[in-house]
């Protein structure tokens, strides 16, 4: 099953008459969560940091192995407890075999290890600021 796309939350573009097509090469950033009310909270994040990035939601890890096949990501974005008693960590083995140019970052309630090359740690609780500044960090490729 692929990734469930997040609902498009941003105000309309506003656009001309030759800037109608969205970008074909518009970054990607998988988020593996399984609490689907903290969509809008991330998409709205993620839209005030980059407004053409696209963003695709997995809430298990079989769907996050389908989008990483599917798709290119610039970051991938995982919950470490799962509802289906699997770990967001589960699938850095496939980010890093599929994918190793993106970037790979974990979020938690609970302290946790994150792999050596893993971007950062966002804990839960969280709010729009800490996700914002967090998300710019891990779709930055300079940082």
């Amino acid at each position: 099953m692929a990734a469930l796309p997040l609902p498009d939350l941003r105000p309309p573009p506003k656009r001309t008459h030759t800037d109608t097509w969205p970008s074909l090469h518009a970054p990607r950033l998988l988020v593996v969560e399984d609490d689907v009310q903290l969509m809008p909270l991330l998409g709205r994040a993620l839209h005030w940091v980059d407004p053409d990035v696209v963003l695709d939601w997995a809430t298990d890890v079989g769907q996050a192995r389908s989008a990483i096949v599917e798709n290119e990501y610039r970051a991938i974005l995982a919950d470490f407890m799962l509802a289906d008693s699997d770990s967001g960590l589960s699938i850095y083995a496939d980010c890093r075999a599929l994918q190793p140019e993106a970037r790979f970052a974990m979020m938690s309630a609970l302290p946790i290890s994150l792999p050596v090359d893993a971007v950062g740690l966002l804990n839960k609780p969280f709010d729009l600021g800490r996700v914002r500044d967090f998300l710019r960090r891990l779709l930055d490729p300079s940082d």
